[in-house]
Order: structure tokens, then sequence, then C-alpha cells
């Protein structure tokens, strides 16, 4: 609801482009600042904990956007709003992938991430259409609403039981993120001892960290800055669409099908990008059997770097809403083989931390790009910031393809769909997760 929205609420209340990517930035300061902790958190008090935590701050923010129009006020409640997603996404991802049977994981995690799309197909558009049939107001008690029944729903969660402890030891940088502990080790992990941060000494999660950070660049700018963009640009387009009026401010209720002139802004996008990511999301893990895995994670992040590209270009609102398709498909193949990567490469009582440390690096990267982008916009405009955006993106899936696996062949092999990730864990490697992948012959000695 907010993506389309709180940008411009920022600017109603005397913000400029770049008092916008402060503000909107701040959310991800909060991830930066609670996702380590809850990450650990979620390894040892359980999953459920930190998800009904995030869930809160879900239902508590809205609250303090309506409260204050100061610019700093709204800076310190979006940090406040980052604890939602820094204990959502790892604590419901890590419990979906605990409960699921090794065989199903990747389908498995790809149904579990149809709830992202659902949400920014509804989202947005009922954001919009509040804001501008009813305003701010309405638009955020019914997010506080919404975020108190997640809640309630939440409540009846129920997660596997947590291991004691934790058997990989990702010490050694050139170690397998899977090599068992070593004796005399009483059950303590090494990188457990070296905290969160340790787990990056790994190329099996530096790698994919060091991926979403480049990524979230991009992504931050398209959270922050399309909304603006294309309120700027201020185009119309003609679809075929059913259509809703909301019995407000004296409105009758209204349902109905048919051509309707739109303006291209941003609940539009992301809406349609939202429903083109839950078609890709709901094959993603059937195509992994028969592509594999690495092959659709190369498609997403080449995907994902056209529709930036296109973004930088657009000139009408069919382009807008043709980059607006191609991202979704873009992140519906990325994310859910993302998820699935991680839970292959990591045993249940770390990961928490695993998910944590990865998403951190998407964190930290729309940290950076708002208020970066924020200046850059202000002095040039939003089109070249779409462009540097598609610049990280394509450096990031360079990075994969040469850098997913311990040695290049490998790593071109994988990326391409034609070999294992050497880096999962036996089990993963031999339960036929993707088409060619077998388990790996055990080293010599």
């Amino acid at each position: 609801m907010f993506l389309p929205t709180l940008p411009l609420y920022v600017r109603h209340v005397g913000g400029s482009p770049a008092a916008v990517g402060r503000v909107i930035g701040g959310f991800t300061i909060g991830l930066l600042l609670f996702r380590p902790y809850l990450a650990g958190m979620a390894d040892r008090k359980g999953r459920k904990p930190v998800l009904l935590l995030g869930i809160a701050a879900v239902a508590i923010a809205p609250l303090g956007y309506l409260l204050t129009e100061n610019l700093g006020l709204l800076f310190g409640v979006r940090i406040f709003h980052g604890i939602s997603v820094a204990g959502v996404t790892l604590a419901y991802s890590a419990l979906v992938a605990d409960l699921a049977p090794i065989k199903v994981r990747s389908e498995v995690l790809s149904y579990m991430s149809l709830t992202t799309p659902t949400g920014m197909s509804l989202g947005p558009a009922l954001g919009s259409t509040l804001l501008d049939q009813a305003g701010y107001g309405p638009l955020f008690l019914t997010a506080t609403t919404l975020g108190l029944l997640s809640f309630v729903l939440a409540l009846q969660v129920k997660e596997a039981a947590r291991p004691q402890t934790v058997q990989a030891d990702l010490a050694s940088p050139t170690s397998s993120p899977h090599q068992a502990e070593p004796p005399g080790s009483n059950g303590t992990n090494p990188a457990a001892k070296g905290g969160f941060w340790h787990y990056l000494k790994s190329p099996a999660i530096r790698i994919p960290t060091l991926m979403m950070l480049l990524i979230g660049l991009a992504f931050g700018t398209l959270m922050t800055f399309t909304a603006l963009y294309l309120k700027e640009e201020n185009a119309t387009i003609t679809l075929l669409l059913p259509w809703l009026q909301l019995p407000l401010n004296g409105n009758s209720f209204g349902l109905g099908f048919g051509p309707r002139e739109l303006v291209m802004n941003g609940g539009l996008f992301f809406s349609a990008a939202a429903m083109t990511g839950f078609v890709l999301r709901f094959a993603a893990g059937l195509m992994s059997k028969r592509m594999g895995m690495g092959l659709l994670m190369s498609l997403g992040m080449g995907t994902y770097g056209i529709a930036m590209v296109m973004l930088s270009l657009a000139r009408s609102p069919e382009t807008f809403l043709a980059a607006a398709i191609i991202e979704g498909a873009g992140f519906g193949l990325l994310i859910p083989m993302l998820s699935v990567l991680l839970a292959n490469r990591s045993e249940p009582a770390q990961r928490g931390r695993i998910f944590g440390i990865c998403l951190l690096g998407l964190d930290l990267g729309g940290a950076i790009a708002a208020p970066l982008f924020g200046q850059i916009a202000n002095s040039l405009g939003y089109r070249p910031i779409f462009a540097i955006g598609a610049a990280m993106v394509f450096l990031a899936l360079a990075l994969f393809l040469t850098r997913a696996n311990a040695g290049l062949s490998e790593s071109l092999r994988f990326a391409l769909g034609q070999g294992p990730d050497g880096y999962a864990l036996p089990e993963a490697q031999s339960s036929g997760m993707g088409p060619i992948a077998q388990p790996r012959p055990a080293p010599s000695t």
C-alpha cells in the first residue's frame, strides 16, 4: 500500500526528492539495525516470535505516519517500520524451509513466495485508490487494521522443533558450508562464536550476499523513485480492466469490467509487476526441476536488468507498463530460487542467520540507493538513476556467472543450468533438486 503512496506523502508534507530518499531510506536503515539481532533470535528462540514481532511493527508504524508531518519524525517512524520486513521475511522464509520436505523444497518455497506478489498486486492498487478517494488518514488506518488481522492469524502458526546445535562450520573461507563440526567442539560451531558476520567468511554465503547488495541498489531505486518518476511523466494508458469504486466521500459502491483510461502511476506499475511475479513464482519450482535453479536465477537477474534499462529509456506509458511486467518476471524468478539456494546451503539451526545476512545485502543496497540516488535525481532527473541501477544488476549477474561455485567452470555450469550447486548440503544434492544435480563424490583422503 505504501510503495506508490508514501513517497507522495513525503512530498505532500513539503519534502524534496532528496528528502523522499532520506525518509524512504529510513526503512532500510531499520532493516540494517534490526536484521542481525532478529536473525539470531530466529535461530535461538524460534521463527514464530520473530514473525510476530515483525507483524506488530506492520500494525503500529502506519499510526506513526498518521500522527506526524515532521520529516525528522517520519524518518524515525520509517526506521521503526523496518522491523516489519526485517522480522517477517527471514522468519517466514526459514519457517517454510524448515517444514518443507527436501525433495519438494523448490516447489514449496516458490508457492510460499506467492504471498509477496499477491500482496503487491492488491496493496498498491488499494493504496492508490484509498488515497485518491479518501485521503491519507483512511490509508494509514486501513494499513494498521490489516496488520492487526495478520497478527491474529500469525498467532495460529506452529513451527518445527528447533535443532540445538549447528552442524555446519563456516569458519574457513575455503570450507564447504556443510562441513561437519570438528571433534571436541562440544556442539559449538565456530561460526556461532564469531557472531552473525562470521558467516561471510564462506563464499557459499558471501557471494549471494554481494549479489543481493548490488541488486538492492536497483531495488531501492525502483521502490523509492518509480512513483515520483511516473508522477512527473503524467502519462495515461487505456486498458481493459475490472474497476472498483469504494463508497467513500459520497460515492456509491461500483464494480464492473471494461476499457478504462488510467494514470500510469506507481500503483499500476507495482500491481502489474506483482501479477507477473505471481505467475512466474507459481511456476518457478517446477521450472527449476527441468531447467536448473542456477539458470532461473541467471534469467531472473538478466530480466530485471532489462527492465531497469527500459525504465531509463521509457518515453511512453506502454513502455513503462512493459518494464513493470518484465521487472515482475525477473524478481518472480530470482527471489524464490535464492530462497532455495540458501536453504540448500544451510542447516536448520543456522538458517535464520544465513537468510538474514543474505537479505541484509538487499537491505544495505536499498539503504544506500535512496539517499545517494535522491541527490543524483535532484541534479540530473530520474532517468540516469535507473540506468545506474541496471548496471548494478548486470554486475550481480556477472558475479553469479563467475563466482556462484568454487571454480569458474563450475560456476558457469551451475549458472547456466548444466551443473549442480557444489555448495549445497549433501542431502539437497541427492534429493533431485534439479535435473542434473548429483551427489558430489567424497573428497579423497
